[in-house]
């Protein structure tokens, strides 16, 4: 019989992972009090918020120019990523933004992707 022996920063070290990957994809600075951000050098940032009324916030802000298909395809990247790195409890709403905050519309007209973790299923709203 074989004993395994448990890596004690093993969660630690997923999670150490998964958010420098997050920092580093997104290009996500920190911010002093009294310094303004600058989004000079940022292609696009995730926020992923935690659960509202049962109902966790995915949005992904876009500084440079992209069409439908690909905000859609940067979100839905984004959503696997945080649904495999942390599994939500309730539903996750997705959206895609411009950087003059106006709502990307994907090809098909919907505005936004919803995640059911019960169904493990995307649909669009």
């Amino acid at each position: 019989m074989k004993i395994r022996k448990k890596s004690v920063t093993g969660g630690m070290m997923s999670t150490y992972r998964i958010i420098s990957f997050l920092f580093f994809l997104c290009a996500v600075s920190l911010v002093q009090p009294g310094q303004t951000t600058s989004t000079q050098n940022l292609i696009f940032r995730v926020e992923y918020t935690k659960p509202i009324a049962k109902v966790q916030s995915l949005q992904v802000l876009f500084y440079v120019s992209v069409s439908p298909q690909k905000a859609e395809e940067i979100l839905r990247d984004a959503m696997t990523l945080a649904i495999k790195n942390l599994p939500p409890s309730v539903e996750i709403l997705g959206n895609a933004w411009d950087s003059k905050e106006n709502q990307i519309s994907f090809p098909n007209g919907k505005d936004s992707i919803v995640y059911n973790p019960k169904t493990k299923q995307f649909s669009y709203l």
